[in-house]
This record gives structure tokens, sequence and C-alpha cells, in this order.
């Protein structure tokens, strides 16, 4: 019983490991069952540790031949493979370049936006201003459209007067029905290319001395001061006005007209004349000559004048500032 005891207390107390055994016994009173069970079950390789991480090129199974070439699986050396393998932490970097980027994205945008504000105001304010001389101009207008006098002529189309003409417009058929009460007299005036197809009326002078214009601004004028189209010798003047205060007249594109034009006057017998251009001029109302208007440039020849308003508008005058007129002959 004492040597059970005394066994088991041994065994119990005495020797608690296989460590306790080594201390306890050297090493030749050890068995090889003993030696076998006092050797340490793990025991990890022997390596150098590297801190410096591996690069990102590096591959899982570069990774994975390293460990089998040491003939160490063990999960320490997996774990230190892992550490090395193991890429930066680029959080913060990335959180920094983003609000960078976004910064200088949000600081453009906001320059856009003042830019494009700026140019709102401006458009309002142009737009405004536009609207208010737009308002004005029709104020006038109106305004002297209703001086106008209310009368007609044979056929009831309104008229108004030479320097306040009516802005009507004429139907073709009225002008087709229109009649003079002289053959010989211009009824109608054409210009093929500029589709020009008006009624020609009979002229005077106003009380102030000065050739008159028609009464409205789709209507051409004959001064029966001067000889009548077709005529063998002399010259002839046929008037017709730019615009009115709302709306082209019908001499609106005759400064379009160049050297070899064409147009035609029809008689109130039916018979045509026609004409070519030989010039144009445009002069300062008060350089206009009139005796060299009503002159023929050849001696015994037959000639015509087309004129009209040119240039600018003044509203103290209430009349253009130039004159332009067409030179044209008598085609045989």
């Amino acid at each position: 019983m004492k040597k059970y005891d005394s066994y088991n207390h041994n065994s119990r107390s005495s020797y608690r490991s296989a460590g306790d055994l080594i201390k306890h016994r050297t090493k030749p009173e050890l068995s090889s069952r003993q030696q076998e069970i006092a050797r340490p079950v793990f025991e990890p390789p022997k390596q150098k540790f590297n801190p410096q991480p591996s690069t990102n090129t590096q591959s899982l199974s570069q990774t994975t031949n390293v460990v089998q070439n040491n003939n160490q699986s063990t999960p320490q050396s997996v774990a230190m493979k892992a550490v090395k393998s193991s890429k930066p932490d680029e959080h913060n970097n990335f959180s920094d370049d983003f609000f960078t980027v976004y910064g200088e994205k949000k600081r453009r945008l906001s320059f856009l936006q003042k830019s494009l504000y700026g140019l709102g105001v401006l458009v309002i304010v142009f737009s405004g201003f536009v609207s208010i001389q737009t308002y004005l101009t029709n104020k006038y207008a109106k305004e002297q459209v209703q001086t106008l006098g209310a009368s007609t002529d044979e056929q009831g189309v309104s008229e108004g007067t030479g320097s306040e003409p009516s802005e009507e417009s004429i139907s073709e058929s009225t002008i087709r029905a229109y009649t003079v009460s002289n053959p010989e007299d211009p009824r109608y005036f054409i210009i093929p290319e500029l589709r020009v197809f008006a009624r020609v009326k009979n002229l005077g002078v106003t009380p102030e001395g000065a050739v008159d214009s028609p009464k409205n601004i789709h209507d051409t004028g004959w001064y029966n001061g001067s000889v009548r189209p077709g005529s063998k010798s002399g010259s002839s003047l046929i008037l017709g006005h730019l615009s009115g205060w709302t709306g082209p007249g019908v001499f609106k594109n005759i400064s379009k007209m160049k050297v070899g034009s064409r147009f035609e006057i029809e008689k109130g017998s039916g018979e045509k004349i026609y004409y070519e251009v030989t010039k144009t001029e445009q002069l300062p109302q008060d350089q206009v000559d009139m005796s060299k208007i009503l002159s023929t440039e050849k001696a015994g020849e037959h000639d015509i004048k087309l004129m009209t308003c040119s240039g600018k508008y003044n509203r103290e005058t209430k009349e253009y500032e130039e004159r332009f007129t067409v030179y044209a002959k008598q085609l045989k």
C-alpha cells in the first residue's frame, strides 16, 4: 500500500508533466517512449521576420509555394505570410483624394453657376430694354396712324397724305380692277425680279411746292409735272415709299436693282413700255437736284427715274435723310 500510495503520489504531484520529468531525471534515465513524450508537440520553424510588406503582384500560388518549400504548413507560418502579403491601408489616401477632387469640382460648379446667373441677369435686362423700346415705337406709330385721315380713293382703298401715308394693304383683285381716266397715263408699275405689281397714281405738288408722294405705301405715283412714260423725249418720274410706320412699302427693295435690271410700265390703254437700269444714286436730301432729275441724260431721248426715301429717319423733320434714285432708259 505504501508503494502504491507513493507511486500514485509521485505521478500526480511530483511529475505534473513531461517537462518535470526531464528536470528530475537525466537523459540516460529516460526511456525512448518517455523521450518521445517529452518532446514538444509544436515548435515553429525558425525564420527571420521581414517587416516590409510584399509587393501587390505576389500571388496566392507564390505564397503557397513558399510554405510548401519550407515544409512547414503551420498556422503561424500562414499567418506570417498573410501579414507580409497584405496591402497597406489606403482608406485615408482615398478619402483625401476624393475630397480634393470633389472640392475642385464644387468650386468649378460654383463659378459656372455664378457665370450663368450673371448671363441670365444680362439677358433679362436686355429683354426689358428691347421691350421698352418696342413699346415706345409702337405707341408712337399708333399715335401717328391715328392722325391720318379716314379718306379713301375711288376704289375704297384707304389713303393718308404724302408725308403720312396709309398702310392698308391692297388686294391683287383691287389692283387689277384699277383704271385711269386718260388711256395715255400710266396704270401699272411692274418689277418682275422684285415681284412688284402696283397701281400708278397721279401726283402733283404739295402746298409747299414740293413733289407729292403716294398716299398709300403700296402705291406708286407718277409726277404729272414730268412727261408721260413712253414719250418720244423728256424724262418721267415715278415715286414710291420705302416703308410706313409699321410695314414695308412698294419700293422696300429698290436698292437691289443694279445696272441691267429691267422693269415695265403699262398704260391705261394696255400698251407696255420696257426700261433698263443705267445707274443708281443715293444722296442726302438737301443735295438732290430736282431739275437734273427732271431732265434727260441725253438730249432728245426719253428716260425715266424712280425715286424713294433712304438713309436714317429723322423724327424731328419726320423725313428720311437721303434719297435713292434709279436711272433707266427706254428699250426700243
